[in-house]
């Protein structure tokens, strides 16, 4: 008993087993947990209507030839390259409301990019595969990117953006990134320990 309460207590402080999908950012934005409501054209409740705002979406998910908008990564929303995905993926949003000036910066994932959804034609459909348990989308207006006004990249794990702010112009900017799932390694290691733990009691 007291060998398996060591073995736990060992996993629980070894650093770095939390699993993080959204790993930092940088610029004008601000990671907030999902939120309760997402209203296409207007700001985050709670949220800095001066920022964009990104966030976790459903995590570990299935995918078989699920349409986006851009698979090249290395790549740029000026010249996508659009197709399919399959895999395990991790979701997560890029969210805008044009309320001011404009923002830019990057956002940090702990897994590699595989895809970017930001027309109305892949957010829509993927929308009930990624919406986070407890927050609802509400559309109504055009969703996405703005062509040659809002331009999003990839290179590797990293999304940088720069997104237009108008006034005059009720539009939001809105991206969809999946990337390729990372297992938390405490969930590889479980059954590592788990396994020494039952040779100890065989052995005793």
């Amino acid at each position: 008993m007291k060998s398996s309460r060591s073995i736990v207590a060992l996993i629980i402080a070894l650093p770095g087993l939390a699993a993080a999908s959204i790993t930092g950012v940088t610029g004008g934005i601000a990671q907030i947990a999902a939120p309760p409501l997402v209203m296409q054209g207007f700001a985050i409740a709670g949220a800095n209507p001066q920022l964009a705002a990104a966030w976790d979406e459903r995590q570990g998910i299935s995918v078989t030839g699920l349409p986006v908008d851009m698979i090249n990564n290395p790549g740029s929303s000026s010249a996508p390259i659009a197709g399919p995905v399959s895999g395990i993926v991790d979701s997560h949003y890029l969210y805008f409301r044009h309320l001011a000036s404009p923002v830019s910066g990057t956002v940090s994932f702990s897994g590699p990019i595989v895809g970017l959804a930001f027309s109305a034609g892949t957010l829509y459909p993927s929308d009930p595969v990624f919406i986070p348990t407890g927050t609802t989308y509400s559309g109504g207006i055009p969703r996405g990117l703005s062509p040659g006004i809002d331009v999003v990249s990839i290179n590797s794990n990293i999304l940088t953006f720069s997104l237009f702010g108008d006034l005059s112009y009720f539009d939001t900017a809105e991206v969809r990134v999946l990337t390729r799932h990372i297992p938390a390694p405490a969930a590889a290691i479980l059954p590592m320990f788990a396994g020494l733990s039952v040779v100890r009691r065989r052995r005793a």
